[in-house]
């Protein structure tokens, strides 16, 4: 699958004859649309070569959110750090991660205990929403208490051997939740973590 591919499909467009790159953009001149392509950093090529070619039509727009510039004429970034701290009694960050467990199935007794608790956690995330958003969905099964005793018993040899301290949180979450599967269901995600988007039974 390409990514032209994805993004016709995603604007439900019917397969063109001829260069699918010169058909989408034929299909998309003089529209006034916002293409929007998450984690761009794993298609930065390609999507930096569409961006190009969007120069030279008019209507559409691309937002792409990524680890990395995308190196292109035209481009405005725009750099997203962690949530900010908050004077008033539970911080922005803190919201995220309670709404993010509750969407999960989570009963949260929001006490002022369980509130510290949240910010804490939150703090040991470095306020970051994607390490926030993977601890709370894991909340379901465990305890904000429990999810940063777990974050701090393996923090520290784990930072030692990664050279971002941004994303080092983002990598511990991501860890944890591997290390709470059993090893048949690890060797499945390892068999399926190459593919992109959904994927039939048949293929694994």
């Amino acid at each position: 699958d390409t990514l032209i591919s994805s993004v016709r499909r995603s604007l439900r467009l019917e397969a063109g004859r001829g260069d699918a790159t010169d058909t989408l953009l034929a299909e998309c001149s003089g529209r006034r649309l916002l293409l929007v392509l998450d984690n761009g950093e794993h298609l930065a090529d390609e999507i930096a070569e569409l961006a190009d070619r969007l120069l030279d039509i008019p209507g559409p727009s691309l937002l792409v959110t990524s680890r990395a510039r995308l190196e292109v004429v035209g481009e405005a970034v725009l750099n997203l750090g962690p949530l900010g701290r908050d004077d008033g009694p539970l911080s922005d960050a803190a919201q995220l991660f309670i709404d993010r467990a509750v969407e999960g199935g989570a009963r949260l007794e929001l006490d002022d205990d369980a509130l510290l608790e949240i910010e804490e956690l939150v703090d040991r995330l470095d306020r970051l929403p994607l390490a926030i958003e993977l601890a709370a969905s894991a909340v379901a099964f465990s305890s904000p208490h429990q999810l940063r005793r777990d974050l701090d018993r393996g923090a520290v040899m784990r930072a030692a051997r990664r050279s971002s301290r941004r994303w080092s949180t983002v990598d511990e979450m991501v860890e944890w939740s591997y290390d709470l599967l059993d090893p048949v269901s690890q060797s499945l995600l390892r068999v399926m973590s190459p593919c992109r988007g959904p994927t039939p039974f048949e293929a694994i």
